[in-house]
C-alpha cells in the first residue's frame, strides 16, 4: 500500500494469485489475517496515492472477512466495504475517485447477488447521479461510464441499468471526447447485451447530432460508426446491395450532415473493395434519379401538348362537346404515373449529399488506390467514372441552375 506508483504495480502482480485464489477458505482466511489491520486505515490515509492503491486491494479482496466469522459480523463488514466504496467515489482527489468507480464496478461485478439490494442501488446511485455528473474533472465522467460497462458484464445488473443508463444520456455530447468515447463504447456494449438497445439509452436524433459534430476519423466518430454501421451500411450474406442503398438513402435524407461524417469514415470498419462497391451503387443511384427527372420532364411536355391540342379543340366544338372533352382530360391527367418513392435529381439537397459522400469515400481510400496492390480496385473505382455518367449528370445540373437562376431573375423583375 505504499505511495510509489511502480512500487505498488509490482507489489500488486505478485500478489494477484493470492488474490486471485481468495474463494479457498484457507487463503480467504489469510488476507484477512494480513490486510485486516491495514487496509481500512490506508483507504482513510493522507496521502492520495495510499488512498488510490488501497482502492485496488479493496477491490481484490472484498468482502475482508474472516470466513469463521458469524453471520453477523460479515453483514457489518461487507457494509463497512460498501461504505468505503461510496467513501472512495466521493474522495478530493480525481485519481482515487476514478480508482473508486473502478473498484465499485468491479465489486458489483462479481458480488451482485451477494450485495444487500440497498447497497446496489446506493453505490450506483453515487456512480450514475454524482461520479458521471462531476463537473470538476472529466476522467471522473469517463471511469463512472467505464464502470457502468464493465457493470454490464453481470447479467443481474441488467434489469436496474436499463431504468438507470438513460439518465446519463447526455453524456454523449460532453464537451471533452474522451466521456464521449466511453459513452459510446458503453452503448456498443447495450448493443450486444440481450434485453437491451442502446437507442432506448441514446434516442436515435442524439445519436445523428452527435455524429454531425464529430471530425470524420477522429476515435468518437470511428466507435460511432462501428455503433451505427448495421443500421445505416448492415453487412453479411443475407444483405443485398439493395437493402443496403435504401438503408444509406433513407439515412441521407434523415440526416444529411451525420451521413456525410458517417460514410467519409467508413472506411474504418470494412474493407476498401466494401468502399469501392458502394461508390459504384451510388453513382448508379445518381445517374438513375438524372434519368428519372428527364423521363418526367418529358412527360409533362407530353401532357402540356396535349393541353394545348384540347383547348384548341374546345374552341372550334360546341360547348357540349367541350365538356366531354374537359372530363377525358381530366382522367389522362389523373392517369400519369406518380413518381413519389422514387429517386429524382429533382431532390437537389439528396443529389449534393450523394456527391459529397461518393468524393468523401473515394477519399477515404485514396491511400488504398496507390501502388501495385491497389491496381486492380483502382481500375475497378476508375472504371465506375468512366462513360456518360458524370458528363451527364453534371450538363443535367448545369442546366437546372441556368434555369432556376433565370427564373429567380424574372421574379425580380415583376
Amino acid at each position: 500500500l505504499c505511495a510509489s506508483s511502480s512500487v505498488a504495480t509490482n507489489i500488486r502482480s505478485v500478489l494477484a494469485p493470492i488474490h486471485e485464489a481468495k474463494k479457498d477458505p484457507a487463503v480467504d482466511r489469510l488476507l484477512h489475517r494480513l490486510y485486516g489491520p491495514i487496509l481500512f486505515r490506508n483507504l482513510n490515509a493522507a496521502n492520495p496515492h495510499v488512498r488510490y492503491h488501497a482502492a485496488g486491494i479493496l477491490a481484490d479482496t472484498f468482502p475482508l472477512h474472516d470466513p469463521d466469522a458469524s453471520a453477523s459480523e460479515k453483514i457489518k463488514t461487507i457494509s463497512r466495504g460498501v461504505a468505503a466504496l461510496s467513501s472512495l467515489m466521493t474522495d478530493s482527489d480525481v485519481k482515487v475517485r476514478v480508482s473508486g468507480s473502478s473498484a465499485t464496478a468491479r465489486v458489483l461485478g462479481y458480488m451482485w447477488d451477494l450485495l444487500p439490494v440497498s447497497d446496489v442501488r446506493a453505490l450506483l446511485n453515487v456512480l450514475v447521479t454524482q461520479q458521471a455528473c462531476d463537473a470538476a474533472s472529466p476522467a471522473v465522467r469517463a471511469g463512472a461510464v467505464k464502470a457502468l460497462e464493465d457493470v454490464l458484464d453481470n447479467a443481474a445488473s441488467h434489469g436496474v441499468l436499463k431504468t438507470l443508463l438513460p439518465m446519463i444520456r447526455n453524456m454523449v455530447h460532453d464537451d471533452f471526447a474522451t466521456v464521449r468515447l466511453s459513452m459510446v463504447q458503453l452503448l456498443s456494449k447495450v448493443k450486444t447485451t440481450r434485453g437491451l438497445r442502446f437507442y432506448d439509452v441514446v434516442p436515435v436524433p442524439h445519436l445523428h447530432a452527435r455524429l454531425a459534430a464529430e471530425q470524420p476519423d477522429s476515435p468518437v466518430a470511428k466507435a460511432m460508426v462501428g455503433l451505427l454501421q448495421n443500421s445505416y451500411f448492415p453487412q453479411g450474406p443475407d444483405v443485398t446491395a439493395s437493402q443496403q442503398m435504401t438503408r444509406t438513402i433513407d439515412f441521407m435524407k434523415r440526416s444529411p450532415s451525420a451521413s456525410k461524417v458517417f460514410y467519409a469514415t467508413l472506411h474504418t470498419v470494412v474493407s476498401a473493395g466494401t468502399v469501392a462497391k458502394l461508390i459504384s451503387m451510388l453513382l448508379k443511384c445518381l445517374s438513375t434519379s438524372v434519368d428519372v427527372e428527364l423521363e418526367e420532364r418529358k412527360r409533362e411536355k407530353e401532357a402540356k401538348a396535349k393541353k394545348a391540342e384540347a383547348k384548341k379543340a374546345k374552341k372550334a366544338k360546341g360547348k357540349r362537346k367541350a365538356k366531354a372533352d374537359d372530363g377525358a382530360d381530366d382522367e389522362g391527367d389523373s392517369s400519369s404515373p406518380p413518381s413519389s418513392g422514387v429517386l429524382n435529381a429533382k431532390d437537389t439537397a439528396l443529389m449534393a449529399t450523394i456527391c459529397e459522400s461518393i468524393y468523401d469515400l473515394w477519399s477515404s481510400i485514396k491511400a488504398d488506390l496507390s501502388g501495385r496492390d491497389g491496381s486492380t480496385l483502382r481500375s475497378f473505382v476508375v472504371s465506375c467514372f468512366q462513360g456518360v455518367v458524370l458528363t451527364d449528370a453534371h450538363t443535367h445540373f448545369d442546366r437546372a441552375s441556368a434555369s432556376a437562376a433565370s427564373s429567380s431573375d424574372a421574379l425580380r423583375r415583376d
